[in-house]
């Protein structure tokens, strides 16, 4: 007769928020427990039974981490709890520790949340007492979570059990081919699948489950006590249904493993899933997939630009010229041109300060925003520099008025520190006097002019000379 074969996976992401003040609550970033079965030999059947634990390098303090090894494993009768095998000796080979990359959530986004993580194997062998009636329970125990944890009541108390139950058939269990996605941007649609798989070709199906406690302050690393394993409970607005709490709900797909939501708080959530695999239309065997996935605020990654703020005059006309993308979409208060291209023009018949947003959509499907700033004056009028480097690199090398709109220069006279005149004219002073360059610092001047309108202005001021 087939039995139901429980085999459980506990992976978390430890949010890059939290500041570590106890390594025993903050280094555990998860972890799975799976199982082959490799034969039969006199009467024992062969199982390879491999521990992967997810180690947080970015909060975890080393000495905690350098605890996992060795790790503890005890096997147990799932009839009457009875020890029947375990090992205490069980370390990781340094090949099999290697660092999970961080997968982000969107190419088009860029958290600002640190995340660094670890992952270690374990792989042990058990010759357990064939039978077709008595199933083994395979279990590791370790604490403690993160205080990082929105959604767990009391996470710092709490560790994870990691365990496999082996029933009396032959098969192995699911594997996972991958750490899953763990990185969220608050306000953005989350969607990943689970990616697991079953090595006898058998189907699988997905519902959000809880996870098991394990360990204690008080017990860091147990040995691994026999079952029942109590479940660590949701803290309100979270639920097994939804554990990360959103408001709007989270979305699980049965059949794809496909979790769907949007996050709208920042912070670190645990979320439980059940693979369970069917075999001829019976459930065989059930693997717990426990994640954080980490939300955090994030940054948009797409160099665009809308080409600057923009000064002009009522009735005269400014263009734009954003960058970055393949497609372009301008708004604002008054009609331009064209919006949909990348340099458009628009008219100002009344002076104010008008701002244009452009969304621009990059060849790999990105967007990102940029906004323009346009100050229309009701004249023109005169802008002078405080510094300007004659240096011959044709880069400000001449000290000279900037005109917003038509301006009538009648002059522009620079004086040294003395109070001797060194330049007169309207074209630009080059920082030389009678054919000689001046000396660095700085300069007086004045400057007299018309604007549009014909109204007479005199400006004052100094200019730096630098090279």
């Amino acid at each position: 007769m087939k039995k139901i074969l429980n085999c459980f996976l506990i992976i978390s992401i430890i949010s890059g928020l939290f500041v570590v003040t106890n390594a025993r609550a903050s280094h555990l970033a998860g972890g799975s427990m799976t199982y082959r079965y490799v034969g039969t030999a006199g009467g024992q059947n062969n199982y390879e039974v491999t521990l992967t634990l997810y180690e947080d390098c970015q909060n975890g303090q080393p000495n905690a981490i350098d605890e996992d090894n060795p790790a503890f494993l005890a096997v147990y009768k799932s009839s009457n709890k009875a020890l029947v095998a375990f090992d205490t000796s069980l370390r990781f080979s340094p090949t099999m520790s290697i660092a999970v990359p961080l997968s982000a959530y969107d190419p088009c986004y860029a958290g600002s949340l640190p995340t660094c993580l670890i992952q270690k194997v374990f792989v042990a062998n058990f010759s357990l007492p064939a039978s077709s009636t008595e199933s083994y329970i395979v279990s590791y125990q370790r604490c403690c979570l993160s205080a990082a944890n929105f959604n767990l009541i009391d996470p710092t108390n709490q560790g994870m059990t990691l365990l496999c139950e082996i029933p009396p058939i032959t098969n192995s269990s699911i594997r996972f081919l991958k750490f899953p996605q763990h990185i969220a941007c608050i306000n953005k649609l989350l969607q990943f699948d689970i990616p697991a798989i079953d090595t006898n070709g058998d189907s699988i199906s997905y519902a959000f489950a809880n996870s098991l406690n394990g360990g204690s302050t008080a017990d860091i690393k147990p040995f691994p006590v026999s079952p029942p394993y109590d479940s660590i409970k949701y803290h309100s607005p979270a639920s097994l249904s939804n554990p990360m709490g959103i408001a709007v709900g989270m979305s699980l797909d049965p059949k794809t493993g496909t979790i769907s939501c949007i996050p709208d708080r920042i912070g670190t959530f645990m979320v439980a899933i059940n693979c369970i695999e069917w075999r001829s239309g019976v459930a065989i065997n059930k693997t717990l997939l426990q994640f954080q996935i980490v939300v955090n605020s994030c940054t948009g990654k797409v160099p665009v630009s809308g080409g600057g703020d923009v000064i002009t005059i009522m009735g005269g006309s400014a263009q734009f010229h954003a960058t970055g993308g393949i497609q372009y979409n301008w708004t604002g208060p008054t009609s331009l041109s064209d919006s949909t291209i990348a340099d458009p023009t628009v008219l100002f018949s009344a002076p104010g300060v008008f701002k244009y947003v452009v969304t621009v959509k990059t060849a790999t499907g990105c967007t990102a925003q940029d906004t323009v700033q346009v100050t229309v004056l009701d004249h023109s009028e005169i802008k002078m520099p405080n510094a300007f480097s004659p240096n011959g690199d044709q880069l400000n090398d001449v000290f000279k008025p900037e005109s917003i709109g038509h301006c009538d220069i009648r002059y522009l006279r620079v004086f040294n520190r003395y109070g001797n005149q060194i330049y007169n004219g309207t074209t630009g002073w080059d920082g030389t006097y009678k054919g000689q360059l001046q000396d660095l610092g700085v300069y007086n001047w004045v400057l007299l002019y018309a604007d549009d309108k014909g109204q007479m202005t005199t400006l004052k001021g100094n200019v730096t000379l630098v090279r």
